[in-house]
């Protein structure tokens, strides 16, 4: 077995961290953007890069764009509930590595929208928790 500890990119290769994201929409303390959860995050740190990519630094926090990824498919075992509901079923594939203990994504340069300059993170108030009365009452 062989544990990577440091890598350098070739050419137009981009090495970032392979964040998830991590919040989710709550109301009333129920998980309404669920889909999201676990879900890579548009937002990388990059890591190393190839001796080919321009405009883009070690550092750099990059909003990366998955397409390239995505692999379309349907549902095993259920062609009937596919052809009635066209569901589709959409995965993300990502040429993923751990190095030195994290995981980490090798994408290309072309794969990344643009370089954040400057973010302000806004922390949205979660709803309090509902009490209710243990006598059920009618409100008029």
């Amino acid at each position: 077995m062989i544990k990577l500890k440091k890598i350098t990119p070739l050419f137009n290769f981009v090495l970032t961290t392979a964040d998830n994201v991590m919040d989710y929409e709550e109301t009333n303390g129920i998980i309404t953007n669920a889909t999201k959860l676990h879900a890579r995050s548009d937002l990388q740190k990059v890591i190393a890069i190839g001796p080919m990519v321009k405009g883009i630094s070690i550092g750099d926090t990059v909003c990366i764009n998955p397409k390239r990824y995505a692999k379309v498919g349907h549902k095993p075992n259920s062609i009937s509930e596919n052809i009635e509901h066209n569901s589709v079923n959409i995965t993300y594939v990502f040429d993923d590595y751990e190095i030195d203990g994290k995981l980490c994504m090798l994408i290309t340069d072309g794969d990344i929208k643009f370089v954040v300059n400057d973010m302000e993170e806004i922390k949205t108030e979660k709803p309090k928790d509902i009490i209710l009365s243990s006598k059920p009452s009618i409100v008029l």
